[in-house]
């Protein structure tokens, strides 16, 4: 009987801490101190509630806030994604463009005021340049290494044969 009522009290406590992820709203307190609430409020705003994928618990921001985190987890995916492809993708660091590509036969770098500017040249079955600006990838290019080292037919020359 002490285990079944244990399990009722377990039940009853996972039930309530499952309630407290309902809405919470941020509004203006007396002095202008923020107040958190469960109830609508005049001025107030609606917080996304959500659990945290590091902490374990649970992390308040507003809307647009987790639309924002929303975009920044998608594009870490993006990157994830071509790095375990080995594809270079506009917007990395430059170590998440080695990560991808290793390094590279050779690396140009310019300096410019406050700004750092590379080519970094890489071989694979295509030839590969990727443009870096203050540490991101700004642009690449790629080149069929074929068309690059295609040698122009020489000319015949007449009455030589």
């Amino acid at each position: 009987m002490t285990h079944f009522l244990w399990l009722a009290v377990l039940a009853v406590a996972i039930l309530f801490a499952c309630e407290a992820r309902g809405q919470v709203y941020q509004c203006p307190g007396a002095g202008g101190q923020k107040v958190f609430q469960q109830a609508p409020c005049t001025n107030g705003q609606k917080l996304v509630v959500r659990p945290t994928s590091n902490l374990g618990g649970t992390m308040l921001g507003s809307v647009k806030e987790s639309k924002t985190q929303q975009i920044q987890v998608a594009r870490q995916e993006q990157i994830r994604q071509a790095i375990d492809e080995h594809r270079p993708v506009v917007g990395m660091t430059e170590g998440e463009l080695v990560l991808a590509l290793g390094q590279p036969i050779r690396i140009n770098a310019r300096q410019y005021e406050n700004y750092g500017f590379k080519q970094w040249v890489y071989r694979t079955d295509k030839l590969v340049y990727v443009y870096t600006e203050n540490g991101r990838v700004t642009s690449i290019s790629s080149y069929d290494r074929i068309d690059i080292y295609r040698r122009q037919p020489e000319p015949k020359l007449q009455g030589l044969q």
